[in-house]
């Protein structure tokens, strides 16, 4: 099937963008410049009769994994009719490939004929690249390899990257409309099946992942809920800074984490589950020193298929540039 026999009949066509800072658009003047708006606009005004809207799902920082847990509630219940998804440039532990084939499994589960398309961007690791190709021939997912067209643009100009980007990876606005010209030249020709291997390519099978928001859930004595929220996101986060202090949720799947925050006074907790210790969640690295951010760690991701509790307890212990024992947390991820 090509896109314009997929678009053939529709009077508005929903496209959504899952990735990193590339997608959430870093380094765009405005927002209306990101690769996502432009092709957006663009597409609108290739096809008037069609209305077309943007659905931005890009979180900087962050790679395929919180991008997994976090699509139900940003990207599938807002119901797109296409999927962009761009991680190489963040993915760069081959641990991680198996998320990237759960976005796959997950949107293809939600709707088996969604159209997938994979973005790789300038500066991507050539590893991931590789990897996430090879998964995407798997699955007949088409690839738009918009950084080799930036780099030839780059090679132009002399080999200096700084005309397109800000730092060699994050671009300008001539960068992010490189991008959307890739875009638009690609799609038109790409060729969308709608493959569904009954058997993984990584092995994993993420069957329900999903995000859980603290501000849903009943806290126990010691915990608070700020009336703050993370970075450029409506989740509100919950805290607690007693040593001692725990907080228990229930999930059932393989896998599951934390979105939190990390901030000067960031403290560290005891993990375990099902009883059995699991490490320790930090949440102060020395980059606190400089600024608060969101934060984003993978607790578990091999557990036996089942129901699991998960308890997190605040450590008397915490590092030695800290200011406190705050741990934040603004959502369970699970699945």
């Amino acid at each position: 099937m090509t896109f314009n026999e997929f678009l053939s009949g529709k009077s508005e066509c929903k496209l959504a963008f899952l990735g990193t800072s590339i997608t959430e658009g870093s380094g765009a003047s405005t927002p209306s410049k990101r690769y996502s708006s432009l092709f957006t606009e663009r597409m609108g005004m290739r096809i008037p009769e069609i209305k077309f809207t943007e659905i931005n799902a890009g979180v900087g920082g962050t790679p395929s994994p919180l991008g997994l847990f976090r699509m139900k509630t940003e990207v599938l219940d807002k119901e797109p009719d296409v999927l962009f998804v761009e991680f190489a440039i963040n993915d760069k532990c081959v641990g991680e490939h198996k998320y990237m084939e759960g976005i796959v499994r997950t949107a293809r589960r939600w709707k088996s004929d969604l159209p997938i398309i994979f973005l790789f961007p300038y500066s991507a690791d050539e590893i991931t690249v590789k990897s996430q190709a090879m998964l995407a021939d798997v699955y007949r997912i088409p690839c738009i390899y918009m950084g080799d067209d930036l780099q030839e643009k780059i090679n132009y100009y002399g080999g200096n990257d700084r005309f397109f980007t800000h730092d060699g990876c994050h671009p300008n606005d001539k960068g992010y409309d490189s991008y959307a010209d890739s875009i638009m030249r690609d799609i038109f020709q790409a060729d969308f099946e709608f493959v569904f291997p009954e058997k993984t390519v990584f092995g994993t099978d993420f069957l329900n992942p999903r995000l859980i928001p603290c501000e849903t859930i009943e806290l126990p004595e010691g915990w608070l809920l700020s009336n703050r929220t993370l970075w450029m996101n409506p989740l509100r986060y919950i805290c607690a800074d007693k040593p001692g202090t725990s907080i228990t949720f229930e999930f059932e799947g393989t896998a599951c984490g934390l979105y939190g925050r990390i901030e000067k006074d960031g403290g560290k907790a005891d993990v375990t589950i099902d009883g059995k210790s699991y490490g320790t969640a930090n949440f102060w690295d020395k980059y606190a020193l400089g600024f608060d951010r969101n934060s984003f760690s993978m607790l578990a991701d091999e557990l036996e298929y089942g129901k699991h509790t998960v308890t997190l307890t605040v450590k008397k212990e915490n590092e030695p540039q800290s200011e406190g024992h705050v741990v934040r947390i603004a959502a369970f991820l699970a699945g």
